[in-house]
């Protein structure tokens, strides 16, 4: 899989992959934390380590890619 915060990061000037990745991750745990339980239930259905809480960065890429990809 390709740098996805380095792809967008190449694209918008002055920010850093680094930042991107932190952007992305913090909007990912902001969901978890203030997201309705029930919709994050139903549409994030791969598996959540417990210990987190949260998926990571990766697993939630990797999760909605192959999500996509099954649909097509």
């Amino acid at each position: 899989m390709p740098n996805l915060p380095k792809l967008i990061a190449d694209n918008h000037h002055g920010k850093t992959p680094a930042s991107i990745e932190r952007a992305m991750q913090n909007a990912i745990n902001k969901a978890w934390s203030n997201g309705n339980p029930e919709d994050l239930a139903r549409n994030y259905t791969a598996v959540i380590n417990y210990e987190r809480g949260v998926p990571t960065l990766t697993e939630f890429i990797y999760h909605y890619a192959n999500k996509f990809r099954n649909e097509l």
